[in-house]
């Protein structure tokens, strides 16, 4: 497997991916729908989930190899649509409403966030 490793640094904006997800909702699975517009390389079978929340995430500039591990770990609880995952995303964007909400329920149970 010949990688290029910059693929999980490619930037992704929020809109952008909620974009695609309103048009590919035919896929069950987020890591199918991440590799179909190619955000994730279709050689790529796992990456581990951070052992945090991002609750400062800016919209115009979401990490690809962020949303692969969040699309992997999200798969694990069974298929959804495309644009549950996206909006899934929205606690984690630094502007959102949810975010300060998310943001103290999470510092509360002990969980790391950044």
């Amino acid at each position: 497997m010949n990688l290029d490793s910059d693929w999980t640094k490619k930037l992704w904006t929020f809109d952008h991916l909620r974009q695609f997800a309103a048009v590919r909702g035919d896929l069950a699975l987020s890591v199918d729908f991440l590799k179909s517009i190619q955000v994730v390389p279709y050689e790529v079978v796992h990456i581990p989930a951070p052992d945090y929340v991002n609750t400062n995430l800016d919209p115009d500039k979401i990490p690809a190899g962020y949303l692969a591990a969040l699309a992997y770990e999200w798969d694990s609880d069974g298929p959804s649509t495309p644009l549950e995952f996206v909006d899934s995303l929205r606690p984690e964007l630094r502007n959102s409403p949810e975010r300060d909400v998310v943001r103290d329920a999470l510092s509360e149970a002990g969980k790391a966030v950044a």
